[in-house]
């Protein structure tokens, strides 16, 4: 009757809270990611001469390798600890391994190969900076629709 009814309401209304909250720790957890490739692809859609400008110039930098390194080492492991919890586990997984792989292929790239690399990149595809920022911004956007929103379904 009535008090099963009402515990069973309850439970409902305390799972929900529970993966409200979990969703809004992914949130946080996540917003750089998808979030900075959605700004990036912007940036790119809005301005890709300036863009391509941009990156030629910090090509040989020591800072834009870090940045590589760094996108690719971090956004693969987040992306294999949050598999378990996404709409995608075993997609996501395969991807984190695959940013994971690439930064260490990054690693053993001395920083010069890299700048030609980058330099090389830009050379090749530098017209074409507006349609690749559709990349950036259909990944950010399935990462968010995979971890952050995956609560929906509850």
């Amino acid at each position: 009757g009535v008090g099963s009814r009402s515990a069973t309401d309850e439970e409902r209304v305390l799972k929900l809270r529970a993966h409200a909250e979990v969703a809004v720790q992914r949130d946080d957890g996540l917003r750089g990611g998808p979030t900075t490739m959605i700004i990036l692809a912007a940036m790119m859609l809005v301005w890709p001469a300036q863009f391509s400008d941009r990156m030629k110039r910090y090509a040989g930098t020591t800072s834009l390798y870090v940045f590589e390194l760094a996108v690719r080492f971090i956004l693969g492991a987040v992306l294999i600890v949050i598999a378990g919890d996404s709409r995608f586990p075993i997609l996501l997984q395969i991807i984190g391994g695959s940013s994971i792989a690439a930064g260490a292929i990054l690693v053993m790239l001395p920083r010069a190969r890299f700048e030609q690399l980058i330099t090389w990149l830009l050379g090749r595809f530098g017209n074409y900076v507006r349609i690749g920022s559709v990349v950036p911004f259909l990944f950010g956007g399935f990462l968010i629709y995979a971890v952050v929103y995956e609560c929906q379904r509850c």
